[in-house]
């Protein structure tokens, strides 16, 4: 397995945050290479859609969990044996505003090896959506 995990507190309320999750036509603009995301359904688990990704085409993916207001979890199918999930959450820091977290997690068989090699990649495109989400919002 193979994971990468970075977090940003900002003075942007969970809500907000949140509002652009769900919202699915935002996820272009903090999504690095996002062009289109949709859900057949609600955004709960269980849900099944498409991201189309500049660099990648379109892919499927599944809400596995959904916490309204706080967290989400995605999987799509890299390969055969090889899934990507994904996780978002966001939380109210006591002093104001919200810590928001994005991880991704490479599963199976070769996801070691994998993550080696397109690891950096995933990171920096996590590290650059997060980093435009608290932008677009605040």
């Amino acid at each position: 397995m193979w994971n990468h995990e970075v977090s940003v507190d900002a003075p942007v309320s969970p809500s907000a945050v949140w509002q652009r999750y769900v919202d699915l036509d935002s996820w272009p603009i903090w999504s690095p290479g996002t062009e289109k995301v949709s859900l057949d359904g609600e955004f709960t688990a269980g849900s099944e859609g498409v991201i189309t990704n500049a660099a990648y085409g379109s892919t499927p993916f599944r809400l596995t969990s959904v916490t309204d207001g706080e967290t989400f979890a995605m999987e799509s199918p890299v390969s055969e044996d090889v899934t990507l999930r994904t996780v978002c959450r966001v939380v109210a820091l006591a002093e104001g505003g919200s810590r928001v977290t994005h991880q991704v997690e490479l599963d199976g068989p070769g996801s070691e090896q994998l993550g080696a090699e397109i690891g950096e990649g995933l990171s920096n495109n996590l590290s650059e959506g997060l980093r435009s989400l608290v932008e677009s919002v605040g």
